[in-house]
């Protein structure tokens, strides 16, 4: 790759002048993100499905957890997927309730057993065994995550899924079906998530084609009418959702053609997030080697899609859009570990200790995933409103009230 196709315009979501002016009022590094921006991938996503009558977009706590986010997203329609008794507890605090939560753990202790009894919330199912835990007290929506041995959504595309932590085998969801059927179950669903940002607008289609076909075969074998298929998520922050969604739908009517069929549920959290937020921080020293390299006064840690998907992020030097003068950076994080770095080829201007840094695409699995390597503090939230004001958006903690939050005018120093 040529060093200069590495430049990109510089756009964030809102002027640079008034980012600069609010890094100067608190310390960084922070994380800002877009109201805006959710709110119009977050519609994006609705319109994507209105062909389905019951759909219902879900969203991930674990991708996000800054209360204000959450209140957003609740105002547009979206439920809560919580895969702990402690992200169940937050979602409460935040105001969803009931039906507007989804349950679903690897290891479903009895308090979080009790605790989904008590909120109502509808319950995905990881094995059979599972379902004996709640069989006194089922909820009203039961769905089944399933895992098949090999899947397949295009020439090149394959997985072995077989050894994958979550869901049912075929033989376990014939069990686990009949088993919620005997129960008296109101609504019997199925689950299937197989990929992480995939990149292939196949795989969505063939994740949804797949569970319609399995919905298919319990209704014909077992006679059961299957209330819902969630298809997860795992798409790219960069798909062509309305698109995908087109694909879906060809796919739905030619399963279901004579009837309405199942509500079609969906777990975009990376979807409705990952673009819509930046990590701001500054840079701490700038040295010389073979080639300049900068280190930032944040951790690489922070931002576990850099390596999970070896992606190279897009970062801009705030207040210097120019093109010129621009030379191949590497971009170091705070901490001692020798992977901590953000990028080993960034074109960007030239920099001095202190200037103001955004890295983009850091609305998602950042701030609730952030790694405290060598005790480095965690991190403060801020929306950007449509107002144009900027505003605290601090997750809970298990002894906090739900807050309303300001606009910011001075801020408490870190302790």
């Amino acid at each position: 790759m040529a060093y200069g196709n590495l430049h990109r315009p510089d756009r964030l979501f809102l002027p640079q002048q008034t980012l600069l002016h609010f890094a100067a009022q608190i310390p960084a590094p922070f994380f800002l993100y877009d109201e805006d921006g959710i709110r119009k991938a977050a519609r994006t996503i609705q319109g994507s499905f209105l062909w389905n009558r019951g759909h219902r977009p879900w969203f991930p706590l674990m991708a996000n957890t800054s209360t204000a986010v959450l209140q957003i997203l609740r105002e547009e329609g979206f439920g809560i997927l919580a895969q702990s008794e402690q992200e169940l507890r937050h979602a409460c605090r935040c105001g969803f309730a009931g039906e507007e939560l989804l349950f679903h753990t690897p290891a479903m202790t009895d308090q979080a057993v009790l605790l989904a009894k008590q909120l109502g919330c509808g319950v995905i199912f990881d094995a059979p065994g599972q379902i004996g835990k709640l069989a006194d007290q089922l909820p009203k929506r039961c769905l089944l995550r399933v895992c098949p041995e090999r899947f397949s959504y295009g020439p090149g595309f394959a997985e072995h899924t077989d050894k994958g932590k979550s869901g049912m085998n075929h033989a376990q969801l014939l069990e686990a079906a009949a088993r919620l059927s005997a129960l008296g179950a109101k609504e019997i669903g199925l689950h299937c998530r197989l990929a992480s940002n995939a990149g292939n607008e196949a795989y969505y289609p063939a994740v949804a084609d797949f569970l319609f076909s399995l919905a298919a075969e319990l209704r014909n074998r077992l006679g059961i009418e299957v209330s819902c298929c969630d298809i997860g998520g795992g798409i790219g922050r960069n798909q062509n959702l309305p698109r995908i969604g087109t694909l879906i739908r060809d796919r739905f009517r030619a399963a279901f053609p004579n009837r309405e069929g199942p509500a079609i549920y969906t777990e975009l959290g990376r979807y409705a997030l990952q673009r819509h937020g930046i990590l701001v921080c500054r840079v701490a020293e700038v040295r010389e080697r073979s080639r300049p390299y900068m280190i930032l006064d944040a951790s690489a840690s922070a931002l576990p899609w850099l390596t999970e998907h070896r992606e190279r992020p897009h970062i801009s030097v705030v207040g210097n859009c120019s093109r010129r003068g621009r030379q191949v950076w590497t971009v170091y994080g705070c901490s001692a570990d020798s992977r901590d770095r953000f990028s080993d080829k960034a074109m960007l201007p030239a920099v001095s200790p202190g200037t103001v840094v955004a890295i983009h695409n850091a609305g998602a699995y950042c701030a609730s995933a952030q790694n405290c390597l060598n005790m480095l503090p965690f991190w403060d939230s801020y929306l950007y409103t449509r107002q144009g004001e900027i505003v605290s958006v601090d997750a809970l903690t298990a002894s906090e009230e739900m807050p309303r939050c300001p606009p910011v005018c001075s801020h408490r120093s870190r302790q």
